[in-house]
C-alpha cells in the first residue's frame, strides 16, 4: 500500500508561477513503478516469513497431540495384551515394548520447545529487502522529481528581506531589473569630512529630520574612512524603530542628520571664540570691558585668565581662573 503524497517543493512552486515544470529524465517514470513493485513484493515476503514464524513458535497443533496421544495408547494396550498371553512370546513383548518408547518419545517431542532459528533467519532477511526496496523506491522518487534550473534561481545571503517593486510580469521579456529588495533593518548612510568623522563613536548618539518635520533618534552604527583620494569618512546610522510609514517615506530619501559630539553638564559661561587670546605663557584670557562704551562711558579693559571647554557654533565654554567674569560682561572681539 502506498499513502498518498503532497506535491514537492518545485511542483509546487512551478504550480504557483504558472509555468509547467521541466520534464523528468527518461525512464524516471518507469524506474519509480518498478520500485515500488519490489516494495510490494518484499512486503508480501516478509509477511510470509512472518507467518511461518508464528507458526513454528506455535508448536504441535491440537490433531498432531491427539494423534500421539493415541499413539500411545495404542502401543501400550498391545503390549499389555502381548503379557498377558499363554505361552507368553518374548520377543513379541520386546518389539511392543520397543514401539510403545518410540511413541512416548514422539508425543514428548510435542511438548519441547520448537526451534524456530530458520524462520527467524527468513524474517531478518525479508525485513532488511524490504529496506533496501525502500531506499530504492525514495532514490527513484527523487530522480523522477522536477529539477529547478539554477538559473532561474536567485539566492538572498541574510534573511529576511523586503520586497519593495515587482518589476517584471508573466510572459513579457525582462528589461532591467525583475524585483527590487531591501534589508529588513533601515540604514542610513551619509558622509562627514575626515576631522568631524573623527569626532564620532560608534554607538553614538545622532537625531533625523524626517521628511514630516520630526526628529527622530539613530545610532551611530559604523564609520568607515574614504577610499582612494576621498577624504570623506562613511557614516552608517541605525535609526531608532520607525513604523511602516515612515520607513516608506525614507526609503530613497536625503535626511539631515544631527550628530551632537558633546554637551555641558549645565548652563556655562561662553563668549565667541574671536574673543580668546593667548598670553606670554600660552594661557588663554578675555578682555572685559568695564562700563558700556554704548552709554559714553570711557571704556576701560582688563583682562581675565579662563579655561576653556566644549567649543560648538563660533562660541567657547570659559571658566575664570585670575579675574572676575560674569553672565552678561561685554569682551573684546578680534582685537
Amino acid at each position: 500500500m502506498f499513502a498518498a503524497r503532497a506535491p514537492p517543493a518545485n511542483t509546487a512552486l512551478y504550480d504557483e508561477a504558472g509555468p509547467p515544470p521541466p520534464a523528468a529524465p527518461e525512464g524516471a517514470a518507469e524506474g519509480v513503478r518498478s520500485a515500488q513493485d519490489a516494495v510490494r513484493g518484499a512486503e508480501q515476503a516478509l509477511a510470509a516469513a512472518r507467518t511461518d514464524l508464528a507458526r513454528a513458535r506455535g508448536g504441535a497443533g491440537a490433531v498432531e497431540v491427539r494423534e500421539a496421544d493415541n499413539a500411545v495408547n495404542s502401543a501400550r494396550r498391545e503390549l499389555d495384551s502381548a503379557r498377558a498371553e499363554e505361552p507368553l512370546d518374548p520377543n513379541r513383548v520386546a518389539d511392543l515394548q520397543d514401539a510403545l518408547g518410540l511413541a512416548e518419545l514422539r508425543r514428548a517431542q510435542l511438548d519441547a520447545p520448537a526451534d524456530t532459528t530458520a524462520q527467524r533467519a527468513a524474517v531478518t532477511g525479508a525485513e532488511q529487502q524490504l529496506r533496501d526496496a525502500r531506499t530504492g523506491l525514495a532514490t527513484a522518487r527523487e530522480q523522477a522529481l522536477p529539477n529547478l534550473p539554477a538559473g532561474e534561481v536567485l539566492y538572498l545571503a541574510d534573511l529576511p528581506r523586503r520586497v519593495d517593486a515587482v518589476t517584471a510580469t508573466r510572459g513579457s521579456v525582462l528589461e532591467g531589473p525583475a524585483m527590487t529588495v531591501s534589508g529588513a533593518t533601515l540604514q542610513v548612510t551619509g558622509s562627514a569630512a575626515e576631522a568631524d568623522a573623527r569626532l564620532l563613536a560608534v554607538g553614538g548618539e545622532a537625531f533625523l529630520d524626517l521628511p514630516g518635520g520630526d526628529r527622530h533618534r539613530a545610532v551611530v552604527a559604523a564609520l568607515a574612512p574614504g577610499g582612494g583620494d576621498s577624504a570623506r569618512w562613511t557614516v552608517e546610522l541605525t535609526p531608532d524603530p520607525l513604523t511602516p510609514e515612515q520607513v516608506s517615506e525614507l526609503q530613497g530619501s536625503n535626511l539631515r542628520v544631527s550628530v551632537p559630539v558633546g554637551a555641558t553638564q549645565g548652563p556655562v559661561l561662553a563668549v565667541p571664540l574671536a574673543a580668546l587670546s593667548a598670553g606670554s605663557g600660552g594661557e588663554n584670557r578675555v578682555e572685559v570691558v568695564d562700563g558700556d562704551p554704548r552709554d559714553g562711558e570711557d571704556a576701560e579693559t582688563r583682562l581675565v585668565v579662563v579655561e576653556t571647554g566644549l567649543a560648538a557654533e563660533g562660541a567657547v565654554e570659559v571658566r575664570p581662573l585670575e579675574g572676575e567674569l560674569s553672565e552678561g560682561d561685554l569682551v573684546v572681539v578680534g582685537r
